[in-house]
């Protein structure tokens, strides 16, 4: 017999151990109403992934194309810069034989030309006053200059002033008033040569130079622009010479507008020509093969 405080287990008949059908037929039904009416009391809707369209469908399959923003945006600009060029020449402007007044040791009293020595200007000053012929103000203007140039390096300054015998006529009409504009034009070109360590300016034996130049001024365009003296001829100087100055420039014409075809360096020998004013004609270069035109004092025996 057992014991009072032993577990006693039973077993069910097999007909009760079976799941009651009709029971969970009914508990299903009554959860999937509230599957079905439950959501749709609260407001929510769900609906199947609406239809989309053909051509959407189509063109929605097609890649995008490529776009690289930052490739783009490195691409430097291919815009060409501007080449600076000379300003138009509007006179031509022919400067004759130098004559040098005096020289100068501030504050001792100023020599006689026969006490300067040679002072080498011309090749720095010359190229100078020829470009007047570009300066604005020398639109319309011809006539005859007698220019001083006072150039102190010793106090930085420089003086430009026309003496007796200058005279000016703007578009054919005497204009003596159109000197000084033109004066103020070559202040500002001698400038930097008495300022400007660096310029380019000869070796000189004392502080001050006073020297006197001749300057006519023709129409741009005339045959006097092609010499430095209008209406003069070239004439024959056979013979040899050689470069004294550190760079000469040679031109394709006698005068400062005519365009540089060569450079010759100190020492380099030339054979001469010809002359037309201050211009020499060379033949330099392998067998003489090339001739132009070089300033006077550039060149010497």
């Amino acid at each position: 017999m057992p014991d009072a405080d032993s577990p006693v287990v039973r077993t069910p008949e097999a007909a009760a151990d079976r799941p009651r059908w009709p029971v969970v037929g009914g508990i299903a039904g009554v959860f999937g109403l509230l599957g079905f009416f439950l959501p749709r009391a609260c407001g929510l809707d769900f609906k199947s992934e609406p239809e989309v369209p053909a051509t959407a469908a189509s063109a929605s399959t097609e890649p995008a194309p490529s776009v690289e923003p930052s490739s783009v945006a490195s691409v430097p600009s291919t815009t060409p810069s501007t080449v600076p060029t000379d300003p138009p020449l509007l006179a031509n402007v022919a400067v004759g034989k130098s004559t040098l007044m005096h020289c100068q040791d501030p504050p001792a009293a100023e020599l006689k030309p026969s006490k300067c020595g040679e002072p080498a200007l011309d090749p720095v000053l010359v190229p100078k006053i020829e470009a007047l012929g570009r300066c604005p103000a020398a639109a319309g203007i011809t006539g005859k200059l007698a220019l001083h140039v006072d150039l102190d390096f010793k106090k930085q300054v420089a003086k430009v002033v026309a003496g007796k015998g200058s005279a000016t006529s703007r578009n054919g009409k005497r204009d003596d008033k159109a000197i000084e504009p033109l004066l103020v034009c070559l202040r500002t070109s001698l400038k930097d040569l008495v300022t400007t360590p660096e310029s380019p300016a000869p070796a000189r034996d004392h502080a001050r130079y006073v020297l006197s130049y001749p300057v006519t001024l023709t129409a741009s365009g005339s045959p006097a622009g092609a010499s430095s003296n209008p209406g003069e001829k070239e004439k024959a100087a056979v013979g040899s010479a050689t470069v004294q100055v550190d760079t000469a420039i040679v031109r394709d014409a006698p005068a400062t507008s005519g365009q540089p075809i060569g450079r010759l360096s100190r020492g380099t020998k030339v054979s001469t020509v010809g002359t037309s004013g201050n211009w020499y004609h060379i033949k330099f270069g392998e067998n003489e093969a090339q001739e132009g035109w070089i300033f006077r004092t550039n060149i010497g025996k």
